[in-house]
């Protein structure tokens, strides 16, 4: 595994300094969003942020 850092990076080989990253990234496979569930959460905060500004703008424009 490849640790790249801001000023440094290791390259870990051994078993036993591996395993705590494969059950995190284990863990985050897990409780990952699929493509489509990905892609249709952000259409809704798109969406949502989209609602704000119109509303902002709305409320902006009678002052």
């Amino acid at each position: 595994m490849f640790d790249e850092q801001l000023t440094s990076a290791l390259y870990l080989d051994q078993r036993k300094d591996i395993d705590p990253y494969r059950l995190i990234f284990d863990g985050l496979s897990i409780k990952a969003l699929t493509p489509d569930q990905s892609m249709k959460r952000l259409r809704s905060i798109s969406d949502d942020l989209l609602r704000r500004v119109r509303t902002s703008r709305a409320i902006l424009s009678t002052k």
